[in-house]
């Protein structure tokens, strides 16, 4: 069982090795990786083959035994049977009639032996199977906490964590801040300070191992799922869209969304522009040339596109960069949330797009908004900005306030 289970877990990371590299052919192609793929994937490869090979060498050592068995007890047999004969113990229809017994039970015994090996097989897999079944959830999501109206009021209190992969490090040490309705609150910090990992834990994907995260003074595992993801909101750097149309991705998880509130998400990201400039609008997915996988390309009178039926392709592959964020930022708009946060979600975004954003920000009225940004530009426009360094706040106020300090914060513009 131990060689089965080796011989799957290598043949799920040749095909995890193929598809990373099927996934991410630009960025291989980029640094000229396709040898370093080529050999990883021999490597894979090879590890595979070997533990089957090992498992052939013992299968069929395994029948040659069985079979070396099989033709002992056959001669024996024959043997004890010559001599009984000769002795007149039995008589030569009994002799027959032993042998043919013989055989037919040992057809069933040799079923059977074979059935075992295949249940040891088959016991292998359906151990990893039942692994993955028996594992705990990470996140409590027995909460059934719904109040009829949300302030969107956050507070960190005194929040530690470590990643499950390497809990001997710290990433957060006793942060605490507040984000206020109605305001813009900014968190900035150099590269793994931890801003990412607040939206992680605002979000619920992990749980703090010391502190608490409270939303209008209520944990937020107490919160019902669905209506906490309802009312919370997260656009990351990196956005993911569905194969499908841009609608379906706007609307992706919501029931009854008419088409003015898939309008109006639209342009208050700043998408409604390319999107009504697509062949089929919101039920289109952009190819050019009929070629699947290439950036979009706007239309033009004096060279229309070709469209792929409904499809934005695998991963939004047919849409740009900042389209992709412009839509699943109208995706978290759509839902009204009273919290938003934006990962990094205007890096990929133009002026145009940002200007967007950033007057549905001072017209969301009471909603909470936490931005994570390095955007010099899009710090100085929050109301108050939350410095972090090495998984502390070391600084709080007002951009104003922080600039005047001459402090952490005024180093971060400088950069």
């Amino acid at each position: 069982q131990m060689l089965q289970r080796a011989l799957l877990d290598t043949t799920a990371n040749t095909a995890a090795v193929v598809q990373e590299a099927v996934s991410s052919i630009e960025t291989v192609q980029t640094f000229a990786g396709e040898e370093e793929e080529k050999r990883r994937h021999s490597q894979a490869v090879d590890k595979m083959l070997g533990l089957k090979d090992q498992m052939d060498v013992e299968r069929a050592l395994f029948t040659l035994v069985k079979r070396a068995l099989q033709l002992a007890v056959q001669v024996l047999v024959l043997c004890r049977g010559h001599w009984q004969l000769r002795e007149g113990a039995i008589t030569t229809g009994s002799l027959v009639t032993f042998l043919l017994y013989q055989g037919k039970v040992g057809r069933h015994v040799q079923a059977l032996v074979f059935g075992h090996g295949d249940l040891l097989s088959k016991a292998a897999a359906g151990r990893k199977i039942l692994e993955y079944l028996d594992r705990e959830p990470t996140g409590i999501t027995r909460g059934t906490w719904v109040p009829a109206t949300l302030r969107g009021h956050i507070t960190f209190q005194r929040v530690s964590f470590a990643y499950p992969t390497r809990p001997e490090r710290l990433i957060l040490q006793g942060v605490s801040f507040e984000l206020h309705p109605g305001e813009v609150t900014a968190l900035a910090g150099l590269n793994g300070s931890g801003k990412s990992t607040c939206a992680a834990l605002l979000e619920r994907f992990y749980e703090p191992e010391g502190g608490e995260v409270l939303l209008d003074g209520v944990p937020l595992r107490d919160y019902e799922h669905h209506y906490f993801h309802r009312q919370v909101a997260l656009v990351g750097q990196e956005p993911v869209l569905f194969s499908g149309t841009i609608r379906d991705n706007i609307i992706f998880g919501l029931e009854g969304c008419g088409e003015e509130e898939v309008r109006a998400a639209a342009a208050a990201a700043g998408a409604l522009g390319f999107i009504s400039a697509l062949d089929r609008g919101f039920d289109t997915g952009e190819c050019q040339g009929g070629l699947a996988g290439r950036g979009p390309r706007h239309p033009r009178p004096a060279q229309p596109l070709a469209f792929c039926s409904t499809d934005v392709g695998e991963k939004g592959g047919q849409l740009s960069a900042g389209e992709k964020q412009r839509i699943a930022i109208a995706r978290a708009l759509v839902r009204r949330p009273t919290v938003l946060i934006l990962d990094e979600a205007t890096s990929a975004l133009d002026g145009e797009g940002e200007a967007a954003l950033q007057q549905w920000m001072r017209s969301g009225g009471t909603k909470t908004v936490l931005l994570i940004t390095h955007c010099p530009r899009m710090l100085e426009a929050a109301d108050r900005v939350v410095v972090l360094e090495r998984g502390a706040v070391v600084e709080m106020g007002t951009p104003a306030q922080l600039r005047c300090r001459r402090g952490p914060y005024s180093s971060l513009l400088q950069r």
